[in-house]
């Protein structure tokens, strides 16, 4: 829609007053796959005696067959090449020396379009050229088109698999529509990755005779009804694909090519559905650690294993890949097992294999080390297909993988009161306030700083995750509250929000109410010393997430138990 959008914006500028800009433009179609006509129009030119246009299109999905209705008079040429994938338009005008003016249609482009994708038609703008009669190339305004199918008749479908790495799986194939009523011949173009799928053929079920050949991550499977024809229009299982799971979240897509045939030899109009395959969680887990360290240093990142329990492991592949860009590997210790045989012929590619029969115990199994690049930036370290753990039965053991990186950033801002940068919680006179990073998993303490004098913090070297800001400070909140904050309590307590809120909420009731406010002016009353039904802590902090993906700038703010209307002004 935005490109129909961006084209009419085009259209409309060219066809301003005083605007006479010299445009070719493709048309855009909707259509049912079969042969179709793309027109391509030139506008606003007057002496055109020479043409040469790249065009480029997906011919995976559409064939070209040859352009027609031409409009100038002179020598037209067009055909694909492949080895460019475009198709080039040429014209030269007859008689030579002669120019001719165009504001129109100049050609139909003709293809054979296969269906179920669309493709985008595109100009070539370094390639393509017009030229006038004295050979002068004429500035041109190049607008790009694009095919989409019709409604579709009919739906492929492929399944989502969950199983566990290193097992053969196999994904059901089918077809439902009202336009399969009468199928003759069928092509499909089933994309996966090599790496995390090993083909291994098909099973054949509604359809027999099936031709199928998997290279490069791309399977053609093709029938042919040999004059019968089918009938597809109640959901049909056509066939299974049976893989070799290797990990990773697996896609398997149709591609463009694809392509359904009717008993006329017409084709039918379809759309699909992909499929996937993905690893059956397992309760043993194969962590990568996520570290952050300074740029320039060395580092080492432990793999660590936990919950395998009394397991025995027969056999250990991992295949780890790494940032070669900004990690240079250097070695392992291994924690757990003897005997790993480790292969670096890559840069960026480890290798580790072990065979035995050993339990994991929770804990670092080996320690990856590497050299980290002194330009910093988040370097990926990441678990890849083929990784396996099997049992002393050969059984694959279901593991989680997860994958970890080397990175330094930063995460600083502003610790103050309320939000008001001149009440900063800060670390002066004989106060300290103290600023943590905290795991959002488990609230365990990543990493510690100081606020400063102005209340800033800075945390340098920071590892890549979520995280969550808290503090604590030793600042004295004895003279925080006053009757005020009583009458505040007892009047509105009920509306206040945020911080002003848990401020109130001096009995963490979960309200603020006249019971608060009796709590806070009896205090008031002793001096300033809180009452035994005062339980709410002295200090309440903002918990801000914080997502480490880059350097993070986040300010957050505290209250004091008690202070209902926020005005307190720390006492260093």
């Amino acid at each position: 829609m935005l490109k129909k959008i961006l084209q009419l914006v085009v259209v409309l500028l060219i066809a301003a007053p005083g605007v006479m800009a010299q445009t070719v433009q493709i048309d855009s179609v909707v259509e049912p796959p079969g042969a179709i006509r793309v027109q391509v129009d030139m506008l606003n030119y007057t002496d055109v005696a020479a043409i040469t246009l790249y065009i480029g299109f997906d011919s995976d999905l559409m064939d070209f067959t040859s352009i027609d209705s031409t409009q100038l008079t002179g020598s037209w040429l067009a055909n694909y090449n492949s080895s460019i994938d475009k198709v080039v338009v040429t014209y030269t005008a007859t008689p030579t020396g002669s120019g001719y003016a165009i504001n129109g249609k100049a050609f139909d482009l003709l293809f054979d379009y296969k269906g179920g994708f669309s493709t985008d038609l595109t100009l070539d703008t370094n390639m393509s050229e017009i030229a006038n009669s004295s050979l002068a190339g004429i500035p041109t305004t190049y607008i790009d088109g694009f095919v989409e199918q019709t409604a579709s008749l009919g739906t492929l479908s492929l399944d989502d698999l969950i199983d566990t790495v290193g097992n053969t799986v196999t994904m059901p194939l089918s077809m439902e529509g009202a336009g399969f009523d009468s199928v003759a011949g069928l092509t499909f173009k089933i994309g996966f990755d090599p790496f995390q799928l090993s083909y291994s053929g098909i099973v054949e079920d509604a359809l027999t005779g099936v031709t199928a050949s998997a290279s490069g991550g791309m399977l053609t499977i093709t029938w042919s009804g040999s004059g019968s024809t089918m009938d597809f229009t109640s959901l049909t299982h056509l066939l299974d694909i049976q893989f070799v799971y290797n990990g990773g979240e697996a896609d398997v897509m149709f591609r463009p090519g694809c392509e359904i045939i009717d008993n006329n030899l017409v084709p039918v109009a379809f759309d699909y559905i992909n499929g996937t395959v993905t690893a059956i969680a397992g309760t043993a887990t194969l962590d990568i650690s996520d570290v952050g360290i300074a740029p320039g240093s060395a580092v080492n990142i432990p793999v660590v294993a936990s919950d395998f329990g009394a397991e025995i492991v027969g056999s250990i592949t991992m295949n780890i890949d790494y940032d070669a860009s900004l990690l240079v590997y250097t070695g392992y210790t291994a924690q757990q097992l003897s005997g790993w045989v480790v292969n670096n012929n890559n840069p960026g590619e480890l290798s580790f294999q072990w065979s035995g029969s050993s339990t994991l115990a929770d804990g670092d199994l080996v320690t990856l080390n590497f050299n980290y690049d002194s330009a910093g930036g988040q370097a990926d370290i990441t678990f890849q297909p083929g990784t396996i753990l099997k049992d002393v039965g050969f059984t694959t053991i279901p593991v989680n993988y997860l994958h970890g990186s080397v990175s330094s950033y930063t995460v600083s801002g502003m610790l103050s009161y309320m939000g008001d940068a001149s009440r900063p919680i800060a670390t002066a006179g004989s106060s300290t306030s103290t600023v943590y990073l905290k795991n959002v998993a488990d609230s365990s303490i990543a990493y510690t700083t100081a606020a400063d004098a102005n209340g800033d913090y800075t945390f340098n070297n920071i590892a890549a995750g979520s995280y969550f800001l808290d503090a604590t400070t030793t600042i004295d909140a004895t003279w925080a509250y006053d009757v005020t904050d009583a009458f505040i309590i007892n009047g509105i307590g009920g509306t206040l929000t945020g911080l002003q809120a848990l401020a109130a909420d001096v009995n963490e009731d979960g309200s603020a109410d006249a019971s608060d406010a009796f709590i806070v002016y009896g205090s008031v009353v002793a001096g300033n010393v809180k009452v035994s039904s005062w339980t709410a802590p002295d200090w309440f902090f903002e918990n801000p997430s914080v997502t480490v993906n880059t350097d993070v700038t986040q300010n957050f703010s505290a209250i004091c138990s008690g202070d209902a209307n926020g005005d307190f002004v720390p006492i260093y």
